[in-house]
C-alpha cells in the first residue's frame, strides 16, 4: 500500500489538535548549481535532520490521538506531515540532481544519496501501514476493556492477527531504518574523506 493510500484510511478513522510547521531552510540558501560538494553535504545532512524531527512530532502526534478519546485534529496533523516530507524529499532530490550533474566523487555519492531516499520512501509507507495497525490494536484494547476482557473468539482473532501484523511491521520497520542509518554512515565518511583531501591539497599548494 502507498503512503497516500495509508494516510488516507487513517484519515477515514478519525479527526489530535496538532500540526508540523513547514521544514526550515538550511543556513546555506540560495541556487545549488555550481555550489561545491561540501556545501552540498551539509545542506543534505541538514535536510535528512528536518526529516528526522517531522517523523518524531508526527509519531508523538499520534500517539496523543490514541490517548484520547475522539481526539480532534488528526486529520491536519496528517497532512502536515505530508506536506513536510514531500518538501523535504524535493530538497534532496534537487540536491541528488545537482551531485550528478557534477559529475566525479559528486555524482558517486549522488547514488547514496538516490538509495537514502528509496530508503526513505519505504520507512515512510511502513510507518503508514503500522499507525494503522496500531489503531486497530488500540481499538481492540478498549473494546476488551468495556467487555471487561472478554470478548468473542473473532475479535479475539482480529485481535491476534493484529499484534501478529504490528510485530511484523515493526521488523521491517526496524530494518529500514538500520539501512537508512547505514547509508548516511557511509555519505558522513565520504563527505568527511573528500574534506580531508580538499584540506590536504590546500596545504600543499
Amino acid at each position: 500500500m502507498d503512503p497516500q493510500a495509508c494516510y488516507e484510511l487513517l484519515k477515514e478513522r478519525a479527526k489530535v489538535s496538532n500540526t508540523i510547521t513547514p521544514p526550515v531552510p538550511p543556513p546555506a540558501a540560495g541556487p545549488l548549481e555550481g555550489m561545491s560538494l561540501a556545501v552540498l553535504g551539509q545542506r543534505l545532512l541538514h535536510w535528512q535532520s528536518e526529516r528526522v524531527g517531522a517523523y518524531q512530532r508526527f509519531e508523538e502526534g499520534f500517539v496523543r490521538f490514541l490517548q484520547v478519546a475522539e481526539a480532534q485534529g488528526y486529520e491536519a496533523l496528517v497532512a502536515s506531515t505530508t506536506a513536510a516530507f514531500a518538501s523535504i524529499s524535493d530538497e534532496i532530490n534537487a540536491i541528488c540532481a545537482e551531485m550528478v550533474r557534477q559529475q566525479g566523487a559528486a555524482a558517486a555519492l549522488g547514488v547514496q544519496v538516490r538509495r537514502l531516499q528509496d530508503a526513505e520512501r519505504e520507512k515512510l509507507a511502513l510507518t503508514a501501514q503500522l499507525q494503522i495497525v496500531r489503531h486497530g490494536r488500540a481499538v481492540d484494547a478498549h473494546r476488551a476493556q468495556a467487555a471487561d476482557d472478554e470478548l468473542p473468539d473473532r475479535e479475539r482473532r482480529t485481535a491476534a492477527l493484529r499484534a501478529e501484523e504490528a510485530s511484523e511491521l515493526a521488523e521491517k520497520l526496524a530494518a529500514t531504518v538500520e539501512s537508512i542509518n547505514d547509508t548516511l554512515d557511509e555519505i558522513r565518511s565520504e563527505l568527511a574523506d573528500l574534506a580531508e583531501e580538499e584540506h590536504g591539497g590546500s596545504e600543499t599548494r
